[in-house]
């Protein structure tokens, strides 16, 4: 018997997830047990799932499934994924310490800002977020050559508004360095401007910037702030992989410190 369908098609957040994986050189995308299923020779990437022994899809209705080792090796296959816009893998490379390929990833967006535009002319938006790009490669490349003094330099040094609202990463990694040398109160003004966050089925970034919020607030003791942070944290992964698992406990164990610290 046929599995149902358990994805609409016009789901925007599926339409960005293909958009990105078929963009990998050989990608294609089948629907296997009534979801998207994106492959090369092997699949490494599905579109929604269930915890197992709970058969109720809504949960993780749009929720993106990968295995760690498929994900790396489709990332460093990046060719045409790379038009997308999706640099997000900057800060994939980075946290491994991949010098190479941010280089040649801002090498590549060198060269667009350098080759004719085809008609009409590029608009406003792309020579800014060309620009952008240009500026945060660099601070990637300290970050992956654990060069934080200057990361953090850079990252500060970025205009807030120029990538439009892609570059969750960015603002968070600012708040983590920050963060780092003691700078709490300024970590905390960062982490203050909440993105653009859907507290139904939030992105990854969105759940890790409570959980740095929960941190930096409770540190400066704005205990409410970093109760809800927290919360959030446990809310949205409470069942989620053994990978988020330490996330969650570290939030568990705040939430309850923060109790007997009202208590006091």
């Amino acid at each position: 018997m046929a599995h149902p369908q358990m994805f609409e098609p016009a789901d925007p957040y599926l339409g960005r997830l293909r958009e990105i994986c078929l963009a990998l050189p050989g990608a294609g995308e089948k629907v296997s047990h009534g979801r998207p299923n994106f492959f090369t020779r092997k699949v490494f990437a599905i579109y929604g799932g269930v915890v197992k022994g709970d058969h109720d899809p809504e949960p993780f209705r749009h929720a993106v499934i990968v295995k760690p080792d498929s994900a790396d090796r489709a990332i460093k296959g990046y060719g045409r994924v790379l038009q997308t816009g999706s640099w997000s893998a900057m800060a994939w490379w980075a946290t491994r310490g991949d010098t190479a390929s941010i280089k040649s990833y801002v090498q590549f967006i060198d060269s667009l800002r350098h080759k004719p535009p085809p008609p009409p002319r590029w608009p406003q938006i792309a020579v800014e977020v060309t620009s952008y790009l240009m500026k945060s490669g660099p601070a990637y490349l300290a970050l992956a050559r654990r060069d934080t003094t200057t990361a953090l330099n850079l990252f500060q040094s970025l205009p807030d508004s120029a990538c439009f609202g892609f570059c969750p990463l960015d603002p968070l990694v600012r708040a983590e360095l920050l963060s780092a040398r003691g700078r709490d109160q300024e970590a905390a003004r960062q982490l203050a401007v909440e993105p653009d966050f859907n507290h139904r089925n939030p992105f990854p970034s969105d759940v890790l910037w409570s959980l740095e919020r929960g941190r930096v607030n409770e540190r400066l003791k704005n205990y409410d702030v970093a109760r809800d942070a927290y919360a959030d944290v446990v809310e949205h992964w409470a069942n989620g992989d053994a990978s988020l698992k330490s996330y969650v406990d570290e939030a568990r164990v705040a939430l309850q410190r923060l109790s007997s610290e009202e208590k006091h």
